[in-house]
């Protein structure tokens, strides 16, 4: 509920999501390979931060994300059964915030899928194990 107040909303997002002095913080709850936030990946992540808009963008998107949406496409699993193309989920071995179990249902109910685990790394395999994550996005890509 308080989420749904824009000014509150917004002053928690620029002062927790979006403020340079707090993102490594942040980010480091959302890895397990707590030395993959080298200063500089944190600073790309950070250089879009400033633009203008973007702290109401995100708190726009947190607030959908805490609502309950049960007309979305993708809270009716059944909908994933009938994706008929193939789908590589990339995902991290140690995610605490997406579980591996979680990855591993959704490989099942999409039918050409398949699930490229990354050992080691939590919710942002692509930060956490840079090569790992491209090899495995570069084996998707050429099949």
């Amino acid at each position: 509920a308080i989420f749904a107040i824009g000014l509150i909303r917004n002053a928690v997002i620029s002062t927790y999501g979006t403020n340079p002095i707090f993102i490594k913080r942040l980010l480091s709850s959302f890895v397990y390979n707590k030395y993959s936030l080298t200063d500089e990946r944190v600073g790309i992540i950070q250089q879009p931060m400033v633009v203008q808009g973007t702290t109401g963008a995100y708190a726009d998107w947190l607030k959908n994300l805490m609502e309950y949406q049960e007309t979305s496409l993708g809270s009716n699993f059944e909908n994933f059964k009938k994706i008929n193309l193939p789908v590589s989920i990339i995902w991290g071995s140690e995610d605490s915030v997406t579980p591996l179990w979680q990855g591993q249902a959704l490989q099942k109910l999409i039918p050409q899928s398949e699930l490229l685990v990354i050992k080691g790394v939590g919710h942002i395999p692509y930060i956490e194990n840079v090569n790992e994550f491209n090899s495995a996005l570069i084996k998707s890509l050429k099949k």
